[in-house]
């Protein structure tokens, strides 16, 4: 019999196979996003020692993000979703500068990540 390969399927994060859940509260106004921790620990090596380490996060599944900017970790989630970040190309140059400003934030916030 031959061997069988293993299928590159399955070395993501595995959200199937797990229900917990992280609550993670970003920006002044403590916005609550709820996240797969799989999906977080998978792309974030900030949350894998949050909540997978000897922290109070990690046995709350509560991440507090006081400082990042709401819009940018908005981005930050639909990436982790599509692996994509979306653009208009009908913005104007003036849309064009926001989103330039904007896409600066998500690289911050990103690298700190």
């Amino acid at each position: 019999m031959s061997e069988m390969k293993k299928s590159k399927v399955g070395y993501g994060p595995r959200l199937a196979n797990r229900t917990q859940i992280a609550s993670i509260f970003v920006g002044e106004q403590m916005e609550e996003w709820r996240i797969p921790t799989d999906l977080l620990c998978y792309h974030s090596a900030y949350f894998r020692g949050a909540l997978r380490g000897e922290f109070a996060e990690a046995k709350e599944q509560k991440v507090e993000l006081r400082d990042a900017d709401p819009a940018a970790f908005r981005t930050i989630v639909e990436c982790l979703y599509t692996h994509d970040i979306s653009e208009d190309p009908e913005e104007t140059p003036e849309e064009r500068d926001a989103c330039f400003g904007h896409l600066l934030d998500v690289w911050v916030l990103a690298d700190y990540l």
